[in-house]
């Protein structure tokens, strides 16, 4: 994806996806998860993983020389090569500074992934909502078109999600191949929190984690996971819990739109660790945001689109409303794509968010569904591990769930606020703010149905190469230029290994 330039869209920021739905992104490669592959030790290849290398001060100037070069006029090259020159110098800046990084490199295990965690995420101050939450929709065939089917769903997933906790916790998740699993350990129980001039990632124990957050109507709702014995919930019980938490938070109780604390979460990151910290002095808000923080993964229960809504879709009795009536298009998807991104506005779902929070699970009763990341302690890859657990889960176990009678079971909580009059006005400009950003951003898809994945492949074509080269081409069509493009790579091969950037030459 690449934004275009801002000179050319004026105050629109746009966003072009080139999407095949029936083979070139429909085929996911095999998940190193299972759920019936042979536990192990998921730790078991850390020690024997390389650090992260220095490249040489020759080898990073050859290649910031040669990025450059398709971007630069001959003389703003020849002046670049000799600057790079000077700064080769012995005895320079250069040598000085690579001395310098050989020996950070020689106390740490990975010299760069602090950097990279703090200047790109941690440190950046703009809104996480757009800017850097990326979202994964999730496969239509798998997702609910009622309420009744939408808790259904729901409820399966929270399972899969204390079974995947459950293995992190024993170290039991299986590994396949030698890379880093360090990053695992911040899918659950984790949040980012507001601070100046950084904000930092917290995580919590397997023993602070006994609960999800649930969503629904702008309130939120703790939901104990496991019963004091210890025993976790099956899923009649969570289920039960899920459908009293609905009838306990209808429409027309939801709060003021000057109440919905979960917006000052999608402001500037300095305006709300101000806000924070006003919250926080008093005791039922820290009750609040700990819960939230704390929680295994939070699920927002969000209202269909008006466009979008069938009979009998609030329906909640078992079997109810059940059936798939009409198959979900591709302007559906396109509209759910929307929806997880960024809510739609604050009279849709944005406000049905607590966008700090590592993972949301996102559904609503019209076959929209998916998880929404905040982007500060994981990365793509190992978060659509997280997600293909669930729907792994989903799909070995399909089947009506009935909700249990069982007399005692542990009660959920309704979340406590206390907001004074500065806080409400802050929600109500964080409120416009946020809606102002979603008018900006204009998506759009393109259902190629020609060719996919298998003809780039039987012409021995790289799939990735072709859509970035698609990309660039497009780019240069309209702006006569060429783009100054970004494509993430792994480095969990390396101790902490996250990502790291692949240029265009």
């Amino acid at each position: 994806m690449i934004p275009e330039n801002p000179q050319t869209n004026g105050s629109t920021l746009r966003w072009t996806t080139i999407i095949k739905w029936t083979a070139l992104l429909s085929c996911p490669s095999p998940s190193p998860l299972s759920l019936d592959a042979n536990t192990g030790d998921m730790m078991r290849f850390q020690d024997s993983l390389p650090q992260l290398p220095v490249p040489s001060l020759p080898q990073t100037l050859q290649r910031y020389v040669d990025s450059l070069r398709p971007h630069l006029t001959p003389e703003q090259l020849r002046r670049t090569q000799a600057a790079a020159a000077v700064f080769a110098r012995p005895g320079g800046d250069g040598e000085r500074l690579q001395c310098k990084l050989l020996q950070r490199a020689d106390k740490l295990d990975n010299w760069l992934v602090k950097w990279w965690t703090d200047v790109a995420y941690l440190g950046y101050r703009e809104s996480v909502v757009i800017n850097s939450s990326p979202g994964i929709l999730y496969p239509t065939q798998d997702t609910p078109r009622t309420m009744n089917e939408t808790l259904q769903f729901a409820t399966k997933f929270v399972m899969s999600t204390i079974l995947f906790e459950d293995l992190l916790h024993r170290r039991a998740i299986p590994v396949k191949y030698p890379l880093d699993m360090s990053q695992f350990f911040g899918f659950c129980g984790s949040c980012r929190v507001p601070d100046e001039p950084l904000d930092y990632f917290k995580t919590y124990s397997h023993a602070e984690m006994k609960h999800v957050i649930v969503a629904h109507n702008n309130q939120f709702f703790k939901l104990p996971v496991f019963h004091d014995s210890g025993r976790m919930l099956s899923e009649p019980e969570i289920l039960r819990q899920l459908v009293a938490i609905v009838e306990a938070s209808p429409a027309d109780l939801a709060p003021n739109a000057d109440e919905c604390v979960g917006v000052l979460t999608s402001e500037h990151r300095d305006v709300w660790s101000k806000l924070c910290k006003r919250l926080r002095k008093d005791a039922d808000n820290v009750a609040s945001i700990e819960a939230i923080q704390s929680s295994m993964v939070m699920l927002c229960l969000d209202k269909p689109s008006q466009e979008h809504v069938r009979p009998g879709y609030e329906a909640l009795e078992p079997g109810a409303g059940v059936g798939h009536e009409a198959a979900i298009s591709h302007t559906d998807r396109l509209e759910f794509s929307r929806r997880l991104l960024h809510g739609q506005s604050t009279a849709d779902s944005s406000a049905n968010r607590w966008f700090d929070k590592t993972f949301q699970i996102c559904m609503a009763p019209d076959g929209g569904a998916g998880c929404l990341m905040e982007h500060c302690g994981n990365d793509g890859a190992s978060s659509v591990n997280f997600t293909e657990f669930g729907l792994d889960y989903i799909k070995a176990h399909p089947g009506p769930i009935v909700a249990c009678t069982r007399a005692s079971l542990p009660a959920f909580t309704r979340l406590k606020w206390t907001l004074d009059a500065d806080v409400r006005q802050a929600i109500t400009k964080a409120s416009l703010r946020l809606n102002a950003d979603i008018e900006r951003v204009q998506l759009r898809s393109i259902a190629i149905e020609t060719f996919g994945k298998a003809d780039l492949k039987a012409k021995k074509q790289s799939t990735d190469g072709f859509i970035q080269v698609s990309l660039q081409l497009a780019y240069r069509s309209l702006h006569r230029r060429n783009p100054i493009t970004y494509e993430s790579v792994s480095t969990r091969k390396f101790k902490e290994g996250r990502t790291d950037t692949i240029r265009s030459c």
